[in-house]
């Protein structure tokens, strides 16, 4: 009996120390600011910190080889065009700013999950353009309501989209998130 719980605790201090590590290489930042603003724009938590996990792992100072910049990796144009959408006056400087690239970040989300109609069409689109989705769509390279990822033409968008869904799913799980 006594080995049996000896066993026991170790095994429990295990998986603790797994969910510990596991929440270490996912963390949830700005929780706030993204409770808030998903909750404004009806967007999953889950899928939120999935894509700030996927563009910028959280690195307020990320910049991509396409010019975006910040958490949630936005483009100077996509988020200027954002900003006017939603009746704000937006700089440059603004776009780099945790609160307001969240705030627009999540509200672009929103507006692509609206115009594709479909969660996994916007995660695209979120990676490769909105523009370049549609004409994927046009073409019959990829079908909306069932997209097949390995029929996306763009390699970095295939994998692009299996992560952020991945990590949504860790993130669900993770943190008992729930849509």
């Amino acid at each position: 009996m006594k080995k049996y719980f000896k066993s026991l605790i170790l095994v429990i201090l295990i998986i603790v120390l797994s969910v510990l590590i596991v929440k270490r290489l996912f963390p949830v930042k700005y929780g706030e600011q993204i409770d808030t603003y998903c909750s404004e724009y009806g967007v999953d938590k889950s899928l939120v910190l999935a894509i700030i996990k996927a563009e910028s792992g959280f690195d307020v100072n990320a910049k991509s080889l396409a010019g975006a910049t910040g958490l949630m990796q936005l483009t100077e144009e996509t988020a200027l065009w954002c900003g006017q959408q939603m009746g704000l006056t937006l700089t440059t400087e603004d776009i780099n700013n945790p609160e307001t690239n969240i705030r627009v970040g999540i509200w672009y989300l929103s507006y692509l999950i609206k115009e594709t109609e479909s969660e996994s069409v916007a995660i695209i689109s979120y990676n490769a353009g909105i523009n370049k989705v549609r004409e994927w769509i046009d073409n019959k390279l990829i079908e909306p309501k069932n997209v097949n990822f390995d029929k996306i033409p763009y390699e970095e968008t295939r994998n692009y989209i299996k992560k952020v869904l991945l990590y949504k799913q860790i993130y669900s799980i993770l943190y008992n998130i729930t849509p």
